[in-house]
């Protein structure tokens, strides 16, 4: 997911451990409207140039709905991806590192990767899980449960 305030040297190395596998497919979700900002940074470094990286300029439940999981630091966009059921994976970098306070939890910090050199392992390691219960339950958290009405009436009556 484009992250305009990240660093493109920070997230090069969890991509490049990626891209060495071949059980993987890497899809660059950016923004739909207009430039990318971050987009244009990031595709000046290695490994971002690497032909093999599809680009999606699609809304992010539409880019989301083809992708086994979705990989980002810190923005709202890789959660999106849990109210589709889509498992996420957040990787610690120098500047967000674990914006959401994600490796806090035992049941969440699953989706948690903390290096490049365990990237891939917890990738395989969350999509094999298939973890519905608590995917559904952090998208609860995050965006609400059931509609938004009825979830803030029930938050403001439990004040």
């Amino acid at each position: 997911v484009s992250e305009g305030h990240m660093n493109p040297e920070h997230l090069g190395p969890y991509i490049e451990k990626i891209l060495h596998d071949n059980r993987f497919e890497i899809t660059f979700k950016i923004r739909p409207f207009g430039r990318d900002a971050f987009w244009e940074k990031v595709k000046e470094f290695e490994p971002f140039n690497h032909e093999s990286i599809k680009i999606s300029r699609e809304s992010s439940p539409e880019a989301f709905i083809n992708c086994d999981i979705v990989l980002g630091s810190h923005s709202t966009a890789v959660l999106e991806a849990l109210t589709i059921g889509k498992p996420i994976a957040l990787i610690n970098t120098p500047k967000w590192g674990d914006y959401f306070s994600i490796s806090q939890s035992n049941k969440r910090s699953q989706f948690w990767i903390d290096s490049p050199e365990s990237v891939v392992d917890s990738l395989i390691k969350i999509v094999e899980s298939n973890n519905q219960e608590t995917i559904n339950e952090m998208a609860g958290d995050y965006f609400g449960q059931g509609s938004a009405s009825e979830w803030i009436l029930k938050t403001l009556s439990n004040l």
